[in-house]
């Protein structure tokens, strides 16, 4: 495993980014059975946000996180013993403005974008070795809002706001 991290503060902003890289050799507890109970793997994780002020009612937002990963391995499918290679791949994504046009009003507007793309291949292993179909699973979300609040006297206040979701999800051989 290794692992890498940078902070930053300048003039009212900060940041961090961070990345790590993760790696499994492949064990099996029972290895006179053809699965495997750890299926090698190697991945990278990272994480990135930064914030700060762009004038004195306004400030902004962002964070990105997500992985690589690439396994492979060995398991009972319903035509028998197989190998696998899968390759995954996730990224999140959000960003956010804050403003305050006034001391009793504020303002929010918010974006978030999440994707996960997973594609694997594999082979039956016996009698015949044999390519099975190959394997995709795509998933997407998109969230957008706004809200506005307002203080209203001493005891009041309101709150409103639009969402707008869509999420899309599709795959091959799943």
């Amino acid at each position: 495993n290794a692992a890498g991290e940078i902070g930053v503060r300048s003039a009212g902003w900060t940041g961090h980014l961070s990345a790590e890289r993760h790696q499994q050799d492949g064990f099996d507890l029972t290895p006179t059975t053809f699965d495997m109970t750890g299926a090698p793997f190697a991945r990278i994780d990272y994480v990135g946000r930064v914030r700060g002020r762009v004038a004195p009612a306004i400030a902004v937002s962002s964070f990105v996180a997500g992985y690589d990963n690439h396994s492979t391995g060995r398991a009972i499918g319903e035509l028998g013993p197989q190998e696998d290679e899968i390759d995954e791949r996730t990224l999140n994504v959000n960003g956010a403005l804050d403003w305050q046009p006034g001391a009793a009003t504020t303002a929010q507007f918010r974006a978030y974008h999440a994707l996960y793309r997973e594609r694997s291949a594999g082979r039956l292993a016996s009698p015949e070795p044999a390519p099975l179909p190959p394997g995709a699973l795509d998933e997407d979300l998109l969230k957008l809002d706004a809200s506005v609040s307002r203080v209203i006297g001493s005891r009041q206040h309101v709150r409103g706001g639009v969402e707008y979701w869509r999420e899309e999800y599709s795959g091959t051989n799943r």
